[in-house]
């Protein structure tokens, strides 16, 4: 071959892969695009907005709003400014994890690197979790090779020295606590191409349950749910602030779905509630609950990437771990893990891939050979003279077998709002089957559903009778999530019943616990507990675990997080197994006379588990002697006697001292929950806070890190600001947070324009109202008005809002349906052992499909029609044939294009060749929106029926975009 050939060759080829790599894909352009413009900065100066120009996160998209589903923007969210123009890219890169884990103690350091990509300086803002229970003490600030070590102080100072900074052109940061397990980062002037690290170091002390040791990391903060007005309105822009002290202006509200006949609601005052005849609540439902506090709506409430965009950020995780003891299986149920061994008693674990999405909690559980937590002191004492500080672990004696059981007064709480939409709730609705089938025959019990109301089951507690409980049962199967959660009225209900005498009573509360006023939650909790027992479940995959574990603590029982991957029935038996037969009540230490001071907790909590009691404390002086542990075992007396000594040095063990300071803290904070919440502290409780926190140099609700460069890099004025996205919780429904009427328009959304939007605080209930059975044998009866026949509607399924990404489908009533006055009553389009079958078939149970086999072709076509089809996929092959032009045909909700359909599909389980499968029947997979839960894709219209005969697909349904 001559050499002209050979270039000529070389020049089409390069031609032709240049036309491929930027004309196919419009959105792999743009992705292009991007990537040019840092290169581009170095050139010279571009056209910028005016700092009057508001910024908010967007994303570039392709003009037809099908293939947007198809393609999701791939890396980064683009900053765009109102003319639509770009004007960066999100400005966190990466976040890098690494905890080395010594027996049950870990050492985390949380590395945040950000970028500035622009041609101007930047202010980075974000918002993020760390766990409830983190002592942090220590924040830098890397710029190139320099450090700048972060100093700890009165929060309201550190933002004046940060100001000061950020005004005079120097590189500052700022870290803020606005709950124990909610932060926020500021970087001011970030220069254009610069990179600046931020690493925060913590100490916190791993779970330990049932010889399982798990280390959690949260990676995203949920939605909260604000109920005094504030918060989030659209996706892509942070919440807006709460309303200022005083304001009675009403808040706009739009309530989703509205029943025919009914109104809509325009302000909180104002609602629409199905009509009686559901129980009456007790009067502390409505009145003489506490204000709602929320003062920080938008510190809280950081920008969520809109559907069907990724923010851009990644994460690594590493955990070295050093057990002490021959490590056993170490799993993690939410991501995939590399476990390397190191020897018999050490590994590390890394998380697989290097571009791990941010959007559900790392969580970790192994277990080590005799591994059941030991009793005894740990120390460290400085050596100074001062004394040292302590920690005691006692392991309670095994769970004794009891043959009689005290009977309870059992109060089920299940929440039912917008962020419980699609799986979650399903997920919850499991374990609470489970937990209401596990009562004991003596016990009596209440079910109560919420959102922003009250639907409870029974005008009272009735008898575990199998009657009641299928009624309860009944009750149950319809709920779907919607509305905003009002977790303190719940909370009073269900605290508030009359109180039986013969009776413990045990709540039993599951929620994901994604609201702003938790501190006031636990406020309350703690002042009105009276005798009651309250355990609490975490459903979800990134839940609100100081909330969570906040109520279960002040509500004197124990918390159980279950995240969707979770078994739903091991965790009710747990639950079950717990409250039957404590492990030890009322334990108490006397210290016999052995020099100790500031011990915390003040009052241990009683023993559910098989986990340890665990008591941090000083001592003044060195010391031996024994201390003697009692409490209650099985109706008796015990006590164990433990060896102590406190010596004068011990260099070992330096994080008791931050662990014991941060547990004060703590406990100085649960005596002022309200002055924390409003921003109206109680004077002495918050200076003895900010005493101990700057003396151990640990963030609280009142200090914050701060770390400025002395050297002047900004001279020409103040940093454009940019919010740092957050990906929405994997599971969560973004129309359960915005509303059906607040998604953007994905294919169309410029700057700073919006949607119709709604505020997340009111919407419909969309529970059944059941009767509660005036006796234990009388029947369950619907709550129909007379002369009023009951509507037919498609069984209720989940939604498909629940994604990882939360982009489709959701709302609507489930498998409720709406009377023409308002009335909300279960769907009765089947009697219930049909309505039984189709849920069974939809489920893909073995008995249902084999006895669907053996029914006439069009029986089964119409069951599973019913059992898996949304309505307006049903005879759309016929529709098109008859309507259709061309293979095309758009109809509410639904657009044909050449005889093929975009849908949803949810699936039961993927099995091995269920892509091939689904392949088979000419389904065009778009995007796996969660692995093995929900596919996106195309299929002829005349194909659906075969789809929904696949026992493996669980519904079909179109997507729901603007």
């Amino acid at each position: 071959m001559t050499r002209s050939k050979y270039a000529l060759l070389t020049f089409l080829a390069l031609f032709l892969c240049g036309l491929i790599w930027s004309g196919s894909d419009p959105l792999i352009a743009a992705y292009r695009t991007q990537q040019k413009r840092p290169a581009a900065a170095k050139r010279g100066p571009a056209k910028v907005p005016s700092k009057a120009q508001a910024i908010v996160p967007t994303v570039a998209f392709t003009k037809q709003k099908v293939e947007q589903l198809q393609r999701p923007t791939p890396g980064q969210l683009t900053i765009m400014n109102p003319q639509g123009q770009p004007a960066g890219v999100c400005p966190l890169k990466h976040t890098d994890v690494n905890a080395d884990v010594a027996g049950y103690v870990a050492r985390v350091t949380v590395r945040q690197q950000f970028h500035n990509p622009t041609h101007e300086p930047i202010e980075a803002m974000y918002t993020f979790p760390l766990p409830e229970d983190a002592a942090v003490d220590d924040m830098t600030m890397t710029i190139g090779q320099r450090l700048v070590k972060g100093e700890i102080k009165r929060r309201e100072e550190a933002r004046q020295i940060y100001e000061a900074a950020k005004t005079a052109g120097q590189a500052a940061s700022l870290l803020d606590q606005e709950r124990p397990n909610i932060f926020t980062q500021s970087v001011a002037n970030i220069m254009p191409g610069e990179d600046i690290s931020i690493t925060i170091s913590y100490v916190n002390l791993l779970k330990y349950d049932d010889g399982k040791y798990e280390f959690a990391f949260p990676t995203v903060v949920g939605p909260r749910f604000i109920p005094n007005g504030g918060g989030y309105t659209v996706p892509g822009k942070r919440g807006e602030p709460s309303p200022q002290p005083g304001a009675d202006t009403p808040v706009p509200v739009q309530m989703g779905p509205v029943p025919p006949g009914a109104s809509r609601p325009l302000t909180r005052e104002r609602r629409i509630v199905p009509p009686s005849p559901r129980p009456p609540a007790p009067p502390s439902v409505t009145d003489g609950l506490p204000p709602r506090v929320v003062t920080d709506a938008d510190k809280i409430t950081p920008p969520i990437t809109p559907p069907g965009t990724r923010a851009g950020h990644d994460l690594t995780i590493s955990v070295k771990i050093d057990a002490g003891l021959p490590l056993g299986p170490i799993t993690s149920p939410l991501h995939k893990i590399d476990v390397t061994p190191q020897g018999p008693n050490r590994a590390v674990v890394r998380l697989q891939g290097e571009k791990t999405i941010p959007n559900k909690d790392f969580i970790l559980r192994y277990t080590a050979a005799g591994s059941e937590m030991r009793s005894g002191i740990l120390t460290h004492a400085p050596g100074d003279g001062s004394g040292g500080y302590f920690t005691l672990v006692l392991q309670p004696p095994a769970r004794p077998a009891q043959s009689q059981i005290s009977p309870k007064e059992m109060v089920f709480v299940i929440d039912q709002t917008g962020s419980q939409s699609g799986w979650p709730i399903e997920k919850a609705k499991e374990t609470m089957r489970h937990c209401i089938r596990s009562m004991n025959p003596g016990d009596t019990f209440q079910l109560i559903g919420f959102n922003t109301e009250i639907f409870p089951a029974f005008p009272a507690p009735v008898p575990n009778s199998p009657q009641n409980v299928a009624a309860a049962l009944k009750f149950l199967e319809p709920l779907q999530g919607n509305g905003g959660t009002d977790i303190l009225k719940s909370v009073d209900y269900a605290l508030k019943l009359p109180a039986d005498p013969n009776r413990l009573r045990v709540v039993c509360y599951m929620t994901d616990g994604f609201v702003g006023n938790d501190m006031q939650i636990l406020d309350y909790v703690r002042k009105n507990r009276g005798e009651a027992r309250m355990f609490v479940f975490g459903i979800g995959n990134g839940v609100n675990r100081f909330l969570i574990e906040g109520m279960a603590k002040e509500g004197r029982g124990a918390a159980e997080i279950v995240t969707l991957e979770d078994d739903g029935n091991a965790a009710a038996q747990k639950f079950t197994k717990r409250i039957a037969s404590p492990v030890l009540l009322d334990p108490q230490v006397d210290w016999s006379g052995l020099p100790v001071a500031d011990v915390y907790p003040q009052a241990i909590p009683d023993v559910f588990s098989a986990g340890p009691i665990i008591v941090k404390g000083r001592y003044t002086r060195p010391a031996k002697g024994d201390l003697i542990v009692r409490g209650i075992l099985r109706g008796q007396p015990w006590s164990q006697r433990i060896p102590v000594d406190f010596p004068a040095a011990d260099k070992d063990g330096s994080a008791l001292a931050t662990l014991w300071a941060r547990q004060r803290i703590e406990e100085l904070q649960s005596q002022d929950w309200m002055g924390a919440q409003t921003g109206k502290p109680i004077p002495n409780i918050q200076q003895q806070i900010i005493d101990t926190a700057l003396q151990y140099r640990l963030m609280s609700q009142y200090t914050s890190f701060v770390a400025v460069e002395q050297r002047v890099i900004n001279v020409n004025g103040v940093p454009k600001k940019i919010d740092v996205p957050v990906e929405m919780v994997e599971g969560v429904s973004y129309e359960g947070i915005f509303g059906r009427d607040k998604r953007l328009d994905l294919a169309g959304a410029k700057g700073s324009s919006r949607s119709r939007g709604i505020q997340p605080v009111r919407r419909m209930s969309v529970m059944a109202k059941v009767k509660a059975p005036a006796s234990p044998s009388s029947s369950v009866q619907q709550n129909v008005p007379a002369g009023k026949p009951l509507p037919s509607l498609a069984p209720a399924q989940p939604s498909a809002g629940a994604t990882a990404n939360g982009s489709f489908g959701g709302g609507g009533f489930g498998g409720v349906a709406p009377l023409a006055d308002g009335t909300v009553v279960e769907s009765l389009s089947a009697a219930p052992a049909e309505r039984r079958m189709e849920l069974d078939v939809a489920e893909g149970k073995k008995e249902a499909l084999a006895h669907l086999s053996q029914m006439k072709p069009e029986e089964r076509r119409a069951i599973l029609a019913r059992a898996k089809l949304h309505p307006a996929l049903h005879g759309l092959a016929e529709k098109v044939k008859r309507q259709g032009k061309g293979g095309n045909l758009t109809l509410p909700g639904v657009a044909v294009q050449n005889g093929k359909v975009t849908v949803l599909v949810w699936l039961n389980a993927l099995p091995k060749d269920g892509l091939k499968r689904l392949k088979a029947l000419g389904f065009d997979l778009n995007a796996t929106l969660t692995p093995n839960k929900l596919l996106l894709g195309t299929l002829s219209a005349e194909k659906l029926d075969q789809l929904v005969e696949l026992s493996f697909v669980r519904r079909v349904e179109p997507p729901k975009f603007k």
